[in-house]
């Protein structure tokens, strides 16, 4: 995005890639001629960033621009519900594992539903843990676990 917020486009055989950031010359090495960024305004006041990238040889054409342009509003709900699932799945991976996290996307979450599984509990108390982990480095405390 530029500094005002507006729509980025870089025509990527006119560039040199040494002027931009490192992805322009990524985008240059897969043989992508044109470049367009742009905004899409999400529920709540939240933007998310478009991009489109061009193989064909003379770029996208004002016409093609038109047309991303005026797709803004018609695909920014469907896009804030991919992002809003993927944050859901990685919420819910991170803090009740991918295995439970699944069962909760799917809606097995009622009271009593369960399954039984195979494991095994561990629980060992390491004498003074509490004061090493106020007094060491993370890296001296997880030496000492060694």
């Amino acid at each position: 995005m530029n500094l005002h917020g507006g729509p980025v486009r870089i025509h990527l055989a006119r560039v040199n890639p040494a002027d931009h950031h490192p992805l322009v010359g990524e985008l240059i090495g897969m043989g992508l001629t044109d470049y367009y960024c742009t905004r899409i305004r999400f529920s709540g006041g939240r933007w998310c960033v478009m991009t489109i990238a061009t193989d064909q040889p003379d770029g996208f054409d004002d016409d093609e621009i038109a047309c991303f342009e005026g797709l803004l509003d018609h695909v920014g709900g469907v896009l804030e519900l991919h992002v809003t699932k993927r944050i859901e799945h990685s919420l819910l991976d991170t803090y009740l594992g991918e295995r439970t996290g699944a069962r909760v996307m799917h809606g097995h979450i009622r009271r009593g539903d369960g399954e039984t599984i195979r494991a095994a509990l561990w629980f060992s108390d390491v004498r003074d843990f509490t004061v090493m982990t106020e007094t060491l480095s993370v890296e001296q405390l997880l030496d000492s676990l060694t």
